[in-house]
């Protein structure tokens, strides 16, 4: 399942919804956090629960994929990429969204399932793959009917902007443009202080 936000013309793509489940999790952090100062036998708990609220929260509710009108952002958990439409190849899913660039790069989206129903999608792949057919979807095949999974809401609307903006040869003899790509260090940062915290505050209790 993925969940679309529209801001004007600009359509998110979330595996979860991010305000609520964000205020959630704050909201349990700081119980969390509270916990051991009132009751250090709580300390042991409150880490390891504190840690996996943190690590289902930046896997599963940070990521997210961004289509504007001449570009998407792909944002993960540690790096985020930024690449023109005119400069994707095609898409393929297996258990995320890969948008394939011209040139050979490929940009992984953790926030957009490929499949929801796996063994129909095995049995799909098992039988595309004995008819010598690679589940590849190119930019110019993709069609504005064709939202069967996630993956496949995020090709159809690029799909739409691309028939929109007349620009489904575009890019074709030129070369193709650079994806820009940036480390999310502070996701990083904080999640390497989380672990932390959590393997001191477990070992405190274990000794």
């Amino acid at each position: 399942m993925v969940h679309l936000r529209r801001v004007g013309d600009v359509e998110v793509y979330e595996r979860l919804r991010f305000v609520p489940l964000t205020v959630g999790a704050a909201a349990a952090g700081i119980v969390l956090v509270l916990l051991p100062v009132f009751d250090t036998r709580y300390l042991g708990f409150s880490a390891g629960l504190g840690l996996v609220v943190w690590l289902l929260w930046a896997f599963a509710v940070w990521p997210r994929v961004t289509v504007e009108t001449d570009a998407v952002h792909v944002r993960n958990t540690f790096t985020t990429t930024r690449f023109a439409l005119s400069a994707l190849d095609g898409v393929t899913s297996g258990f995320t969204l890969d948008f394939l660039l011209r040139g050979g790069r490929r940009v992984r989206a953790w926030a957009v399932p490929g499949q929801q129903n796996l063994a129909m999608e095995a049995m799909r792949s098992a039988d595309a793959h004995a008819s010598g057919f690679q589940p590849v979807r190119r930019v110019a095949e993709l069609t504005v009917g064709s939202a069967t999974t996630p993956a496949g809401q995020v090709a159809a609307s690029i799909a739409r902007r691309l028939a929109v903006a007349g620009a489904g040869q575009v890019g074709v003899t030129d070369p193709p443009a650079d994806a820009v790509r940036r480390v999310n260090v502070i996701m990083i940062a904080v999640t390497c202080l989380v672990v932390v915290l959590a393997v001191a505050g477990i070992a405190g209790v274990a000794s």
